[in-house]
């Protein structure tokens, strides 16, 4: 094997030498260099070929020092070719401190940042050049390649978190549901409203300040990409219309931006800085992970997606499809189909629920599944109301059975039935039959607003337990 062309500056190899010097007279010292040198970073060969059998040592458990490396190179028949026992002690002796170690090896990591650009930019001129690429293909290495960097530099740094003199208060695109800078997962079956919501939710960033279900928007207006798999370029026009309709906007916004990809997620998530910079955005929905081409049964291809999304700066809604129905399966068991990490890598997780529709309107459950920041929200009903004669959607929140003073009057009938069939009812009874209508939370704080105007509470015949009888419960009986 023979070094590269590309000849490095004499401090560099003296760097290197430096580095493995360090290492062979204080061995503990390969705990730090592991993180940040990998031995392709070593532009000697023999230096390489030395890193490379400290590392094994290293991840084996093996003490390093000038006679265990020589053995250990000596038994992989590597020792002659390193230059043998005379050039590791040569090592040692240049070493004036092992004080600089850690100097010394972010210069060999510059040195082989800067040769890798090189050889990369001269590959994609060559290619260029005999017409094996074209321009968009060599932006996308270029993009591939600082992206990739990027993320390696940022794993290799360490936080002293008591160096943090304050903490940014937490920001939301939709307050309380959609993170700012984070991935958010919209999930639900096919025909519920995804796009719908999806189109709806980036308009009102692109406005900013507006509120909805009671919670507020981002309150600057926020640049948004509609990235679309499903549909097409004039289906979504004509959604975002009658959306822009339904807001009173008399066009869509100039700020709401759409693409539909010609590759899958995996090959667009490096062109994605691109847009991002170009046209400052920073909201994106993508409509859906489903149909990008990501296998959503492969672990470490939603991994790799879902762990770069929060690295592009931006905040990200993932529109999904849901699990497939299952025997005995409820909608709070139902999840984004494919790999758990969906789940597990969204920092917010909601799921559509349709619960009723005719021929104009539409009424869906938000049911708020996962938060990584505070409490969860309460589940919401809202209204996909369609206006053909206004050219309008209306997406509001629920005037149907399912607002809450008809949330109230359900707890009140339940309440009444069990009463008249002699049924000693406790809360734990109302919370799981009533589970799929009203959130835990939410029915709890209806219970305690209800009491004494819709319901009484009687003490019962069994552990001293709370029991919910109707207003015109007898008492005394």
């Amino acid at each position: 094997m023979h070094d590269s062309n590309l000849a490095p500056r004499p401090s560099i190899v003296d760097a290197e030498n430096a580095v493995l010097g360090s290492i062979l007279i204080d061995g503990n010292l390969i705990n730090a260099a592991s993180v940040l040198l990998n031995p392709g970073d070593f532009h000697k060969t023999d230096n390489k070929d030395i890193y490379s059998a400290m590392l094994e040592m290293y991840k084996n458990s093996i003490p390093i020092d000038i006679l265990t490396l020589f053995e250990y190179l000596q038994s992989n028949n590597k020792a002659k070719k390193v230059g043998g026992s005379s050039y590791l002690t040569y090592l040692t002796e240049i070493v004036p401190t092992t004080a600089n170690t850690e100097y010394y090896s972010k210069l060999v990591k510059e040195s082989s940042k800067q040769r890798t650009i090189s050889q990369l930019t001269e590959q994609i001129t060559n290619d260029l050049k005999q017409n094996k690429i074209n321009s968009e293909q060599a932006t996308e290495k270029l993009n591939k390649f600082i992206s990739d960097i990027s993320i390696e530099s940022s794993e290799n740094e360490l936080i002293q978190l008591s160096k943090k003199k304050s903490i940014k208060p937490r920001e939301y695109v939709l307050e309380g549901l959609i993170p700012k800078d984070y991935p958010t997962t919209l999930f639900a079956g096919g025909g519920v409203g995804k796009s719908y919501l999806g189109v709806f939710f980036g308009i009102n960033a692109c406005i900013g300040g507006r509120t909805f279900l009671n919670k507020q928007f981002y309150k600057e207006p926020l640049n948004t990409l509609y990235l679309d798999y499903e549909l097409d370029e004039d289906d979504i026009t004509h959604r975002a219309i009658k959306i822009s309709n339904g807001l009173g906007l008399e066009e869509i916004p100039d700020n709401f931006f759409y693409k539909s990809p010609e590759v899958n997620i995996s090959q667009l998530i490096h062109k994605l800085p691109n847009y991002i910079k170009a046209y400052d955005i920073k909201f994106i929905v993508i409509d859906s992970m489903g149909a990008s081409g990501l296998d959503s049964m492969d672990e470490k291809a939603v991994i790799y997606i879902y762990s770069k999304l929060p690295k592009l700066g931006v905040t990200s809604l993932l529109l999904d499809h849901q699990s497939k129905q299952q025997p005995q399966e409820y909608e709070k068991t139902k999840t984004p189909y494919g790999s758990a990490y969906k789940s597990f890598l969204s920092r917010s997780v909601i799921h559509m629920v349709q619960k009723g529709k005719n021929d104009n309107c539409s009424t869906v459950q938000l049911l708020h599944k996962k938060t990584n920041f505070g409490k969860e929200c309460d589940n919401e009903f809202i209204d996909f109301i369609f206006d053909e004669e206004s050219n309008s959607v209306f997406i509001v929140e629920s005037t149907s059975k399912f607002n809450k003073d008809n949330q109230i009057q359900l707890v009140q009938d339940y309440i009444q039935k069990a009463y008249d069939e002699g049924k000693e009812l406790i809360q734990s009874d109302l919370i799981e039959k009533l589970k799929d209508s009203i959130k835990k939370d939410k029915l709890r704080e209806l219970l305690e607003q209800g009491k004494g105007k819709y319901w009484n509470i009687i003490e019962g015949k069994i552990n001293n337990s709370k029991i919910y009888v109707p207003l015109n419960a007898d008492l005394e009986s």
